[in-house]
This record gives C-alpha cells, sequence and structure tokens, in this order.
C-alpha cells in the first residue's frame, strides 16, 4: 500500500516542475493584493453602516429623552392631583 501510494505522488509530480522561491512570492504577493482590496471594500462598506448606525441614534435618544420626560411629567401631574 505504501508503494501505492509513493508512486501516486511521483506520477502526479512527475509532470510539474518544483515551485521557485520568485514564482511563490509572485503568488503570494497577487493573493496579499487581492486581499487587501477585499479588506479595504468590507472596511468601506462597514463605515457606512456604522455611520447609517450613528445617524439612527441620533436621531432615536432625543425622542427616548423627551418621551421619558413626559413620562415622568404626566406620573407627577397624576400623583400631585390624586391628594
Amino acid at each position: 500500500m505504501a508503494r501505492a501510494v509513493a508512486e501516486a505522488i511521483e506520477n502526479e509530480t512527475h509532470g510539474n516542475q518544483p515551485m521557485t522561491v520568485p514564482v511563490l512570492d509572485a503568488r503570494l504577493a497577487e493573493l496579499k493584493s487581492g486581499l487587501e482590496g477585499k479588506i479595504s471594500g468590507l472596511e468601506s462598506r462597514l463605515e457606512v453602516k456604522m455611520e447609517a448606525q450613528k445617524a439612527e441614534l441620533v436621531r432615536w435618544v432625543p425622542t427616548a429623552m423627551l418621551a421619558q420626560t413626559a413620562t415622568v411629567l404626566g406620573f407627577t401631574y397624576v400623583l400631585q392631583h390624586l391628594r
């Protein structure tokens, strides 16, 4: 069985030329530039979503504070007139 595995590996690698350091460096550089491009695209999409979320918070936080103030004032008014 070990001989069959060794023969299969030899048959697969027999026609292929060995990888050299410059070839590997070029492939890694290509992969790196592709990944950097994808990461920068994801970063820009994330920044857009974060800005949208920030705008949403700026809109809702004062509304929630106003509603809370109105509720407290309403309870205060009711409690003052129940006595």
